[in-house]
């Protein structure tokens, strides 16, 4: 297990097909990095990951996140670039302190940009390389 000094746990690149349990029972993890796994979804006790702060779901298989991701209130940055997102995932708009989006290389054919005007503290919304409609 990569742990990370400052309360980080990197997980990248283990071929992982489910989020493991234990990891939901390290409330004081800010930086969590699950990139190049095989990933299909985010199991809904994200929530209980409460400090969380950075979630790097890069390269996985992921179309959805759970609404209880909401309850995550300080995460600033999720990387979920190069999985199979068709559309944005909702319930990003109810993260208030989300500083950074990274939804590269994803199947996004819109982003709701009238809905993104609500996010004040939103510095960074990349979406390069989706199938935008104009």
């Amino acid at each position: 297990v990569g742990i990370e000094e400052g309360g980080g746990l990197d997980m990248s690149g283990r071929g992982l097909s489910a989020v493991p349990a234990f990891i939901m029972n390290r409330q004081s993890l800010v930086v969590l990095n699950l990139s190049r796994n095989a990933l299909s979804c985010v199991p809904p006790e994200i929530s209980l990951l409460v400090n969380l702060v950075d979630l790097r779901l890069e390269a996985n298989s992921l179309s959805s996140l759970p609404t209880e991701l909401s309850s995550v209130l300080f995460l600033q940055h999720i990387n979920l670039s190069r999985n199979s997102f068709t559309e944005y995932p909702a319930v990003l708009l109810d993260l208030a302190s989300l500083k950074t989006v990274l939804l590269d290389d994803n199947a996004l054919s819109s982003v709701p940009l009238d809905l993104l005007t609500d996010q004040e503290t939103l510095e960074r919304l990349s979406v390069t390389n989706n199938p935008l409609e104009e």
